[in-house]
């Protein structure tokens, strides 16, 4: 009698060890399972933005100019290829130069010279993507200062950009305007604020940009007081061509 107890105690504890078993092969095998599904679901979204990226991937009709891509940056634009403009003598070269967060461009003006660092330039800077252009341009180059004497006022529409596109003038502040103008009245009120000097406004080209449609980035372009001319009859300046993706 107390063998057959001991027996049926033998079974019970065998049943109870092949339950346990079988519950964690079930539980192993729905973790696993669940892993693999978000592992591949993962995966699934990832190709997904690749291709998203790829798809969204500028081709600009540059004609027979060149085309500049920066992936990183994820901007491209086109510039001018060996040029003869109109009322000239001479066959213009540009060069573009990508260096950390800048693209350079520059020209020779017909003299076979070009100083890369003394020509135009867009920079592009990263943003959260919730932040509007204003309080990106705040957060990144005025963090600190006064907007009473350094502030941002909204851009005029440029022309050449897609529709998404908004714009800001670059850091202003208080310096004789009208008849009172003076460009080293101008320099000097620059040199005795707080502004960046290299984003503020000055007597020439510049500007930021942000496209609507990416905004992790915003950009700013720094040109001055002369263009580079895609078209030989001083028609459409590359900055204008440049695009966002």
């Amino acid at each position: 009698m107390r063998d057959k107890t001991i027996f049926k105690s033998k079974q019970s504890s065998m049943k109870k060890v092949l339950f346990i078993i079988l519950v964690l092969v079930l539980i192993g095998g729905g973790l696993f399972l669940y892993f693999t599904i978000s592992e591949k679901t993962k995966i699934s979204e990832e190709n997904k933005e690749i291709e998203k990226i790829e798809k969204e991937k500028i081709t600009i009709d540059c004609g027979s100019d060149k085309t500049f891509i920066s992936e990183d940056l994820g901007i491209a634009f086109c510039y001018p290829a060996k040029k003869k403009y109109a009322n000239s003598e001479a066959y213009y070269e540009t060069e573009v130069r990508k260096v950390g967060n800048k693209i350079y461009v520059a020209q020779d003006f017909g003299t076979g010279k070009i100083d890369i660092y003394d020509g135009q330039y867009v920079e592009v800077f990263r943003k959260d993507k919730n932040d509007s252009l204003e309080e990106a341009i705040r957060k990144r180059l005025l963090t600190g200062i006064s907007s009473e004497e350094c502030w941002v006022e909204e851009g005029e529409r440029r022309e050449g950009y897609p529709e998404d596109c908004i714009f800001i003038e670059p850091i202003m502040y208080s310096y004789p305007t009208g008849e009172d103008f003076d460009l080293r009245a101008m320099s000097k009120a620059l040199r005795d604020s707080k502004c960046p000097p290299d984003y503020s406004v000055v007597n020439g080209i510049r500007y930021f940009m942000m496209d609507e449609n990416h905004p992790d980035r915003f950009l700013f372009f720094s040109i001055g007081q002369y263009a580079i001319w895609l078209d030989p009859n001083y028609e459409r300046p590359w900055q204008e061509t440049v695009r966002v993706f």
